[in-house]
């Protein structure tokens, strides 16, 4: 009788991880609370080309040329922010990564002076794309505005974030990027 019990109690263990496709997946911890960590660029200097950002694990890297330390604002200062001259679209992106470990995006925080941003969250996991949200932030007019993910429940091991200004007819733009919020 206790040997048929811990049999089924194997069973019911083994059944309980598959997945409806029959293959074992991981079981969370639920006793393990996830850790939020907030990226927020500090250290980096002023006015410095923005390549990368290292905290807690997590690399921040630019995807191409043109964001730059601002060490006199964000929420708070520093923050990475990128030029948009008058009457063009300029797009940017970054790419966040956890020493090859999944993690979650929870939220960022987006900065504007004088137009509305589109955002895009491109969120993989070994290199199949497990989710592309997109969305517009009406004009800040200097403040922040936080965008929460809408996958936020969702493990991958590397995040796009790509800001895009848009077109203004009289003067250029800053866009800038602050506090990825992001749990392991």
């Amino acid at each position: 009788m206790r040997r048929s019990f811990a049999i089924m109690a194997f069973a019911l263990t083994l059944a309980a991880t598959a997945s409806p496709s029959g293959f074992a997946q991981s079981v969370v911890d639920q006793t393990t609370p996830a850790k939020a960590v907030v990226l927020g660029f500090d250290g980096l200097n002023n006015g410095a080309n923005f390549k990368i950002y290292k905290a807690d694990g997590f690399s921040v890297r630019r995807v191409k040329r043109g964001w730059v330390v601002d060490g006199t604002y964000g929420n708070p200062a520093p923050m990475i922010d990128f030029d948009v001259p008058a009457n063009s679209e300029v797009g940017k992106a970054v790419t966040v990564t956890e020493s090859s470990r999944e993690f979650s995006l929870d939220s960022i925080d987006i900065t504007s002076s004088i137009s509305a941003v589109n955002w895009e969250f491109v969120g993989k996991l070994k290199g199949q794309t497990l989710y592309t949200d997109k969305g517009q932030v009406p004009n800040p007019m200097g403040g922040f505005t936080t965008v929460d993910n809408p996958d936020a429940a969702t493990l991958v091991d590397s995040v796009e974030i790509t800001l895009t200004g848009l077109k203004t007819a009289c003067c250029d733009n800053h866009i800038g990027l602050d506090n990825i919020v992001v749990e392991k």
